[in-house]
């Protein structure tokens, strides 16, 4: 066998009877990456996130935060201090109604479990 290909490098590219010609955009796509695991990159930065602690609400926290949630009247505006698995965040939002039996606090923008709560306020 040669090593430069002589043997074969003046024969005529075979040309099919049945099938058509690939595109250059289907011929590329056959050497794209492949991600064998789609969402473990994703997966690893979520991992790799600081997760702080859920603070454990004293007595007094959480009767100063029923007495906000029974005072509360619909379309009253809140800022809102919760936890959201990772951290603590603070939002504005626009109260709605308070589930009782899901225990979830209904605004505008997004559910608030009660589990989640650290400190409601009305904005004036």
């Amino acid at each position: 066998m040669s090593e430069n290909y002589e043997d074969i490098i003046d024969h005529p590219r075979h040309v099919s009877n049945t099938r058509k010609n690939m595109s250059n955009y289907d011929r590329a796509a056959q050497f794209a990456p492949f991600a064998a695991l789609s969402g473990y990159e994703e997966e690893i930065r979520e991992q790799e996130k600081f997760v702080f602690e859920r603070i454990m609400l004293s007595e007094d926290e959480i009767n100063e935060l029923n007495d906000v949630l029974n005072y509360l009247k619909r379309n009253d505006r809140v800022v809102i201090e919760y936890y959201d698995g990772y951290d603590y965040r603070t939002s504005d939002d626009i109260f709605q109604n308070y589930d009782v039996i899901r225990k979830e606090l209904r605004c505008k923008n997004r559910k608030y479990r009660l589990y989640d709560l650290k400190s409601i306020r009305i904005k004036e």
